[in-house]
């Protein structure tokens, strides 16, 4: 009788569990609901790409950096460029004029005294040797006065649409739009003569010498770093020297402004009769023209200039 009773509360009780009575699929199970989600997730992967492939066909391509000549972007500038500005050049064609003041001071004499008028105690040879040594100096003074001829005072690059070249005419544009100005230094200081002005494009000119020097071995960190303070504990032994002798300074000054002028007088000395220090260039096919490289300032240390017209050495 108890067994019988326990049997019916046993299936009473599995009647009424809701746990115990639903049907267990192999749906429900863990391996599934895994491989369900596998499947879920690399379905969004393909919409995903498929929606990017779209909107990448849909949108515009995208634009990529056009490389530029470096004369097409000094044509774009609304304002001129600057390539080269020369140093002043006074104390040259002082030198230059007063050499050949002297030369043609000592043939004017010589030709009168000895060759047209000699005097009666000479030699038969000697008055044509004398013509023919002044022929030579006379010669000479015209090179020694024609060493300041040509030498570019100002390099500047245009572009096309440049208020400065309005009265231009025959304008030679060149490479992107651009005109090269070079003003040559006056050879008479008379300020009613304009200096003269030429106008060519970048291909028509070149430098027959590089005017950036080769690149030497360049110096760490830390020996740049001790040459910075090795000029400045000069400088601050300069500055306790003048602080120190105040009554003195304007002598120094004196003799500081005189060695100046006079190693000024040196160098121009030196161009004069070596021409050293300057850079030949040509413009339009003719040569003659030179750049002061001693002194002066050119654009990027004279990369500028070098990029635009270029070297050809001969």
């Amino acid at each position: 009788m108890s067994a019988f009773s326990r049997g019916c509360l046993f299936r009473h009780q599995l009647s009424f569990n809701p746990s115990r009575a639903t049907p267990r699929f192999f749906s429900s199970t863990i391996f599934l609901r895994a491989a369900k989600q596998v499947r879920s997730s690399s379905l969004t992967k393909q919409a995903s790409s498929k929606s990017a492939v779209i909107s990448l066909q849909n949108s515009s391509p995208r634009a990529l950096p056009i490389y530029q000549s470096y004369a097409k972007t000094l044509a774009q500038k609304a304002h001129p460029t600057p390539l080269y500005q020369a140093p002043s050049h006074a104390l040259l064609i002082f030198s230059s004029y007063s050499a050949a003041a002297f030369c043609l001071a000592w043939v004017g004499y010589n030709a009168w005294a000895v060759f047209l008028n000699p005097p009666p105690n000479l030699p038969a040879w000697a008055p044509y040797a004398y013509g023919g040594i002044c022929v030579f100096m006379g010669a000479f003074a015209g090179w020694i006065m024609l060493g300041p001829y040509r030498i570019v005072k100002t390099i500047t690059a245009f572009p096309a649409n440049a208020k400065q070249l309005v009265g231009v005419k025959n304008k030679p544009i060149g490479r992107g739009g651009l005109i090269v100005e070079i003003e040559l230094t006056k050879m008479h200081p008379l300020p009613f003569l304009k200096a003269k002005k030429l106008y060519a494009q970048p291909e028509e000119i070149y430098l027959l010498t590089p005017i950036v020097p080769p690149e030497v071995k360049r110096l760490g960190g830390r020996e740049l770093m001790r040459i910075r303070e090795e000029e400045e504990r000069e400088k601050q032994r300069v500055l306790e020297y003048e602080r120190s002798h105040i009554m003195t300074r304007p002598f120094r000054d004196m003799s500081r402004a005189f060695s100046q002028f006079t190693h000024s007088i040196f160098v121009a000395t030196r161009k004069m009769w070596t021409g050293v220090g300057f850079v030949k260039i040509k413009v339009k096919g003719k040569g003659g023209y030179k750049i002061d490289i001693t002194d002066g300032w050119a654009l990027d240390g004279g990369r500028g200039l070098e990029r635009l017209v270029g070297v050809k050495p001969r």
